[in-house]
């Protein structure tokens, strides 16, 4: 992976990407938090599951505040190879929250439709049967376990593919690193003598003195037949 969206530079995915789940995690856990204290989400009956789904978006918050830290004040691959561990330890999280919180919602399907036609009728809100009621209440179970597992379908995906970004833009950092250091300043790469070509050159000179050596010997002689002719 070396783009976002086949345009988007890695390092503003990851930014983008963390800021999401830095909004998205903040709205969620004011969200259930809030229906903790109020006691008008339907889930009320089972808190457990709120509380644990509130506890999963403070750790996702939390993720994206790390993330954007990281960037903007380190940006080193190795910062950021431990921000992906930190992002797999969050997937780990989302899937046993959202299996337990499904579970236990499932487990306690009576109590939560017995609470929920009892809160209206008290209130009186509805003049219909009983039967009417459960109906009602069945729906508002319905749709509302629905949403839960498609959020964590959803939350388990895109922190998958925000794990898998954060590997391929260390790795990217990595690659610069090695040509311009952890300070963005250019590497000095030392410029190591090549023993074969040094070795060759000695050879070439060595044939070159012997040449040398041997034009000398003929020239002498040569010098000595024109004597002895004379």
């Amino acid at each position: 992976m070396t783009k976002l969206c086949y345009c988007i530079p890695l390092k503003l995915g990851v930014i983008i990407l963390s800021l999401l789940f830095l909004v998205g995690g903040t709205f969620a856990t004011v969200k259930y938090s809030l229906d903790i204290a109020s006691g008008e989400n339907l889930f009320r009956y089972a808190k457990g599951s709120s509380v644990s789904l509130a506890a999963l978006n403070a750790f996702i918050t939390l993720g994206g505040m790390c993330g954007l830290f990281i960037l903007v004040c380190m940006n080193t691959s190795k910062m950021l190879l431990d921000y992906s561990k930190l992002i797999f330890g969050i997937i780990g999280l989302d899937i046993f929250f959202n299996i337990k919180s499904i579970i236990e919602i499932v487990l306690c399907k009576s109590t939560i439709l017995g609470e929920c036609v009892r809160s209206i009728y008290d209130k009186k809100i509805y003049s219909q049967q009983i039967g009417q009621l459960i109906d009602i209440c069945d729906k508002k179970y319905n749709d509302g376990l629905i949403i839960i597992i498609s959020f964590g379908v959803v939350s388990i995906v895109l922190l998958t593919f925000f794990c898998l970004m954060i590997i391929s833009y260390s790795n990217q950092r990595k690659d610069d690193e090695y040509v311009t250091g952890p300070s963005g300043h250019n590497r000095v790469v030392p410029i190591v003598p090549n023993r074969n070509a040094n070795g060759a050159n000695g050879a070439n000179g060595a044939n070159g003195a012997n040449g040398a050596n041997g034009a000398n010997g003929a020239n002498g002689a040569n010098g000595v037949n024109v004597a002895n002719a004379v």
